[in-house]
């Protein structure tokens, strides 16, 4: 769970007592902190400044930094002479790699330390990174046990409505709300195991272990066949797919979700389809795409982002079921993984739900 916003994220990076400065794959500088400046000199706040063309490291020392950065998606941690200041500086240089959601692409967290702050500094840093651990923890605790403990009254509210529905005595117009006190039931049961999905998302991530996601998804196929069939839909699979490391459960929920989205929300007047296509990209940095595109009902454009969000709903409840949880968690499992996913529909006719998938988890597999 996100405990922090932007903002908060921004402060952070402001206060931090060791330069840090946040650059793309190509060394551009997307932002430096206070810190940073004071080493490096204004010119890092220019938009043109690049990590790569400076002449803050030299030699051998660039070299590594930019094998590092594009080549294994980590940086190690290494000491060197950084040429900000008058005479250069010896500096503990680190870096991590991650995907930042609102620029849709892979940014590196590069940190330079002086050699002698380092122990201080580094000691700061694990103990805020242990008490967000900590905190998202608590959080995902609270979260399981607030969605187990709304699953009783749940069932208990369906028990005493079947044995009232038992009773011969009860008038028709009393059967029908007992049958509307069942539906209710049977909904809040469906909401809360999704919260308790969504809550677990994260726990197999220790777990992973290298899968070909066409397999992953043609088991979810099979698991669906009797759903398919019954409503009459097609899917269709096109393209290779890639072999990378995941939590295979959280892979096959959100391709279990994708599939039902389709399916749920499907027209009425033409037969159902899901194509399901994987590509790589053509760029040579880029990485892979996995689209699942239908030819169902679609929802506003305007809404794209807001589809993931939780209990989010696009269409009324009288038109279709749903509890508006799937696709929020499909978005949580493609974060956890550090990809990418996005929506897209022109609101009257289908829908397409792109995943990317960067090219450092492509690597991470070959290098196994």
């Amino acid at each position: 769970m996100n405990l922090m916003d932007a903002n908060a994220y921004r402060q952070l990076f402001e206060a931090l007592p060791m330069a840090a400065l946040l650059v793309d794959d190509h060394g551009a500088c997307l932002g430096a902190n206070p810190a940073a400046v004071e080493i490096l000199g204004p010119a890092c706040l220019n938009p043109t400044w690049n990590v790569f063309d400076s002449d803050i490291l030299r030699g051998d020392e660039l070299a590594r930094l930019v094998d590092s950065i594009r080549s294994t998606g980590s940086l190690e941690s290494y000491d060197a002479t950084v040429h900000g200041s008058p005479g250069g500086r010896l500096m503990h240089i680190s870096g991590h790699r991650v995907f930042n959601q609102p620029r849709q692409q892979h940014v590196t967290w590069l940190l330079l330390g002086d050699v002698a702050d380092n122990s201080a500094a580094a000691y700061q840093l694990a103990r805020l990174n242990r008490q967000l651990e900590e905190s998202n923890r608590q959080l995902d605790q609270f979260a399981s046990m607030a969605a187990h403990d709304l699953k009783a009254p749940a069932r208990r509210v369906r028990m005493f409505a079947q044995l009232l529905d038992n009773d011969p005595t009860l008038s028709e117009s009393s059967r029908g709300f007992v049958h509307r006190i069942h539906i209710s039931g049977r909904q809040m049961e469906e909401i809360v195991d999704s919260l308790l999905q969504f809550a677990r998302v994260d726990e197999g991530l220790d777990t992973v272990k290298p899968s070909n996601l066409r397999q992953l998804l043609q088991r979810v196929c099979a698991q669906c066949a009797h759903d398919l069939e019954e409503a009459g839909y097609e899917i269709r699979v096109e393209g290779a797919f890639p072999t990378v490391p995941v939590d295979v459960v959280a892979v096959e929920q959100l391709f279990q979700n994708l599939v039902s989205n389709a399916v749920k929300f499907r027209r009425r007047d033409i037969p159902g389809v899901l194509t399901v296509t994987s590509r790589a990209e053509p760029d040579p940095g880029g990485g892979h795409v996995i689209v699942f595109s239908d030819n169902g009902v679609g929802f506003p454009e305007r809404d794209a982002e807001q589809v993931f969000e939780m209990l989010y709903r696009a269409h009324n409840k009288s038109e279709f079921e749903g509890n508006g949880i799937g696709l929020a968690i499909c978005r949580r499992v493609c974060r956890s993984h550090g990809w990418a996913i996005t929506a897209q529909s022109p609101g009257d006719y289908g829908a397409s739900f792109q995943i990317v998938i960067p090219k450092s988890d492509l690597d991470d597999y070959h290098r196994r």
